[in-house]
């Protein structure tokens, strides 16, 4: 709009504004954390840089979008494997300290317990963890 608006030597300026914000999205880094309204699908940054998910993803379409959107082009069942996950939930380790995906009720009192940052797809009212994401 400022290069077609202005008509004297200032117009020219607006390229470097046009540069600038060309750096700062590309400099821009993605969210380190990614979880759905119900909290079955949760894809955590691991440490390069790529966004894996915590147990089979709940919501593939959902999680091929994060992926995406994201510049990865892998398929989600490719992007697995970040933490241990059994039939009740998972656990990572992230920098924050370790975090939790609790998928049963069974998994809350361990998950409360230990975690810092805990989703959760079933009411929960826990004190522990610093952040608690789900229902």
């Amino acid at each position: 709009l400022w290069l077609l608006l202005w008509r004297s030597a200032q117009r020219w300026a607006g390229l470097a504004v046009i540069a600038a914000g060309i750096l700062v999205a590309m400099a821009a880094q993605g969210p380190d954390m990614l979880v759905t309204t119900d909290a079955a699908t949760v894809a955590i940054r691991a440490s390069d840089g790529r966004l894996y998910f915590l147990g089979r993803p709940q919501n593939r379409f959902i999680a091929g979008a994060w992926l995406r959107r994201d510049g990865d082009w892998r398929m989600p069942a490719q992007a697995v494997g970040l933490g241990r996950c059994d039939g009740q939930g998972c656990a990572v380790a992230t920098q924050a300290g370790r975090g939790g995906l609790a998928r049963r009720p069974e998994a809350l009192a361990e998950d409360c317990a230990r975690a810092v940052i805990l989703v959760s797809t079933t009411a929960t009212n826990c004190k522990g963890p610093r952040l608690v994401i789900g229902w």
